[in-house]
């Protein structure tokens, strides 16, 4: 695999970085696993993740159409995403869950990290991860009306639900990030490879389908792979404004306390962690 990539036309540099021994973090429970064994596959000259294929694939396991997913549905795929998603949710959670969480999952002291990957293989596969749980959380938003109208005035909620579980399984670096000045939050989940010496990062949407109202540009659970900074991400959401993060809203480090992503994301990419399950 080559740096640097293309990503929607756009030429970001991975820079190199000296990579630093990373810490390992005992999960304090055991490793929980997701039905599908998704292919996440990169071409060589680009780093974009082909969510369609992705959604392509959940919906024929789940036996349903995402897309087409009435409000208040019901039905076999509503009890399939139950069964894996254990964090869903109609309302903000009251604030002390996100520190009571992340101790019963990875006990105290944490500090700001980045998820450490030995290949891009191993990136990718937590990448399936993350998709699986946006996909499941999706339906249930559906099935339970968030707000009467999800996904659309729902990505607070929806990011609070999903960094919960993406915790559950073991991806405590994990962020809810948020630009404030433009009202839309998401999941940022920082990373290391170390054969390739590249940090980066995960953006996670739950609700990226409201971001513009052309109904051939829509993406439902929008996944993409970028630098650790100077990225851009937006749609037609006011007037197709970057919306780039300005800060952490939510961290396994300091639960639920506004923090500068800049300032933030220095520290956590001064720490790697490997994350290993109680057997």
């Amino acid at each position: 695999m080559i740096f640097p990539y293309v990503i929607e036309n756009t030429v970001y540099v991975f820079l190199e970085v000296k990579m630093t021994e990373a810490e390992v973090i005992t999960m304090k429970r055991r490793q929980l696993s997701l039905p599908v064994n998704l292919s996440t596959h990169l071409p060589d000259d680009k780093l974009e993740v082909d969510v369609f294929a992705l959604e392509a694939a959940m919906d024929k396991y789940c036996g349903r159409v995402l897309k087409e997913i009435l409000l208040g549905e019901r039905g076999a795929h509503v009890s399939i995403g139950k069964n894996y998603f254990n964090h869903y949710s109609n309302n903000y959670p009251e604030p002390r869950i996100y520190s009571k969480v992340s101790k019963k999952y990875f006990g105290k002291n944490l500090k700001p990290s980045v998820m450490s990957y030995a290949s891009v293989t191993e990136l990718m596969a937590d990448v399936a991860r993350m998709y699986q749980l946006s996909y499941f959380h999706y339906i249930l938003g559906r099935s339970n009306r968030m707000k009467r109208s999800f996904p659309s005035y729902c990505c607070g909620i929806s990011s609070r639900n999903l960094i919960l579980s993406l915790w559950e399984y073991g991806i405590v670096a994990s962020t809810l990030v948020d630009n404030p000045w433009y009202d839309h939050a998401y999941l940022i989940t920082p990373f290391t490879i170390n054969n390739l010496g590249k940090n980066g990062v995960v953006l996670l949407d739950p609700t990226s389908d409201q971001l513009t109202q052309d109904p051939d540009k829509k993406i439902r659970n929008n996944i993409k792979i970028f630098p650790e900074r100077d990225w851009e991400y937006g749609g037609d959401w006011v007037g197709g404004a970057n919306l780039y993060p300005t800060i952490v809203q939510i961290s396994a480090c300091y639960g639920r306390e506004d923090v500068r992503y800049e300032g933030y994301f220095e520290k956590a990419f001064q720490n790697p962690v490997v994350v290993k399950c109680a057997k």
